[in-house]
Order: structure tokens, then C-alpha cells, then sequence
């Protein structure tokens, strides 16, 4: 990613990084409050697990 750090306004924002959430096609994203932070100039690893849940009554 290219975060363009030389054209944030300073004295506007205390740091910069992203905000990153990964959720499913039509789902609201709310990054702010569910979203993991990733540091500039730093790398950063995520792992991610797909988990399905059944509801018990439809399991035969």
C-alpha cells in the first residue's frame, strides 16, 4: 500500500497507518470499532481461519 504519508496535513493526525476488516459481501463494515490497525514502516502479518456455524437443527 502506498499511504502517501508526505501529503498528510500536519498537526492534523498524531500517526498514520491503515485500518484493515475483512468481513463478508453485504456486511456493514465498522473498521473503527472491528477493523486491526497496521503501523507504517512496519510489517505486519494477519492470519485469518474461515469458521462455518450450523445451526443444530438443521443438521441431520
Amino acid at each position: 500500500m502506498f499511504l502517501e504519508a508526505g501529503q498528510y496535513l500536519k498537526g492534523f493526525t498524531t500517526g498514520y497507518g491503515v485500518r484493515v476488516q475483512i468481513q463478508k459481501k453485504g456486511q456493514v463494515p465498522f473498521p473503527f470499532d472491528e477493523g486491526l490497525h497496521a503501523a507504517a514502516s512496519f510489517e505486519t502479518d494477519i492470519g485469518m481461519k474461515l469458521v462455518t456455524l450450523v445451526k443444530p437443527e438443521l443438521v441431520p
